[in-house]
């Protein structure tokens, strides 16, 4: 079903949260919540739907992509050479996302 990221992190875009589900589907129940600005460990890969650890231990999956849904981009890649805090999304639309960014450097 799954098989392994090559993004080791990915951080929530969505705002103000996405919910991590017990299986990857919309259908699946709801285990939780993960915030925007949130970078998960990501432990598998299925279709736009990644099984990820929060940083508080929780373990679910999350939507990626939520196009079909009518919601856009849920999450996105991490990079590791981030500096500081991950952003607050501003917005994310037609031409990308709106970050602030109060200092350092931030590579999606």
């Amino acid at each position: 079903m799954g098989h392994s990221s090559k993004f080791a992190k990915y951080v929530v875009l969505h705002e103000p949260r996405i919910a991590i589900r017990d299986s990857p589907t919309i259908q699946g129940g709801l285990v939780g919540a993960c915030s925007n600005g949130t970078v998960v460990e990501v432990l598998e890969v299925c279709r736009k739907w990644v099984r990820a650890q929060t940083p508080h231990g929780k373990t679910g999956w999350m939507l990626t992509d939520g196009a079909e849904v009518q919601l856009g981009q849920l999450m996105a890649p991490y990079n590791e050479t981030l500096t500081v805090d991950p952003p607050k999304v501003l917005k994310v639309g037609r031409t990308g996302l709106q970050l602030r960014i109060t200092s350092a450097s931030w590579h999606l």
